[in-house]
């Protein structure tokens, strides 16, 4: 709301809904104001030890790279984020492209480099499965 000074009304997972105790009538958050949660953001991440400057505007990145990579269409992001243009969401899918990229990297068919050794007294076998089985 602090960019846009526009109220926005989005759903609540059914997940989050069970860790907030269920549905209720009305507002979930009655007078809300976004000073309301950096205080007890710098809080909880001072008692978790992380130094790093976090604002729960992170969190609406954070959402919206997590949605376009879960597959949701770029447009709902857009409606969900409130953002005027969708140029602005398509910086996520350029995230979650990059993402994508380095994902792919990880499958290889070479050997590690640096293969963990086996420790000892653990049973190793190997698995055949010749090409044109279903097995």
């Amino acid at each position: 709301m602090q960019k846009t000074k526009e109220l926005v009304n989005n759903p609540i997972s059914e997940e989050a809904l069970e860790l907030i105790g269920g549905t209720g009538t009305g507002q979930v958050f009655k007078g809300f104001k976004d000073k309301m949660t950096q205080t007890p953001l710098k809080k909880w991440l001072q008692s978790a030890g992380i130094t790093k400057h976090i604002t729960f505007h992170c969190a609406q990145h954070t959402f919206g790279s997590l949605q376009v990579e879960a597959g949701t269409n770029i447009y709902v992001v857009q409606k969900m984020l409130v953002h005027k243009n969708v140029e602005t969401t398509q910086i996520y899918a350029a995230l979650a492209d990059e993402t994508k990229r380095e994902s792919v990297n990880r499958i290889t068919l070479k050997a590690p480099k640096n293969p963990m050794p086996t420790p000892p007294n653990v049973p190793t076998f190997t698995v055949v499965n010749p090409i044109g089985t279903d097995e």
